[in-house]
């Protein structure tokens, strides 16, 4: 997906299926956690230029889609994660190499 602006994106879910994968943000120092978002979704939103954007996405690219959305309703992704499950990056990485 090309770089772009969106104005007021929202998604709807193309089926109840989730995935549950791990997240990281900027927004949150040093924590990562494991979050179900909906596996596909149709998308859209308007451009600065007041061309209406719309798509259907899957897999990783559905995930950001959730995930950035969820930064402009105030959502973060440690709240779809009990405290108990966050872990810092550092174990995250651990835990990723030794798979």
């Amino acid at each position: 997906m090309p770089k772009s602006i969106w104005i007021n994106p929202s998604f709807t879910p193309l089926s109840p299926e989730k995935t549950t994968d791990w997240e990281a943000c900027f927004s949150v120092k040093d924590l990562v956690g494991r979050v179900a978002r909906f596996t596909e979704i149709a998308y859209e939103a308007w451009t600065p230029e007041e061309e209406k954007v719309k798509g259907k996405a899957k897999g990783l690219l559905a995930r950001l889609i959730q995930h950035e959305i969820d930064h402009l309703n105030g959502i973060l992704f440690i709240d779809h994660v009990p405290e108990s499950e966050l872990i810092t990056r550092e174990e995250y990485y651990r835990r990723r190499d030794e798979e």
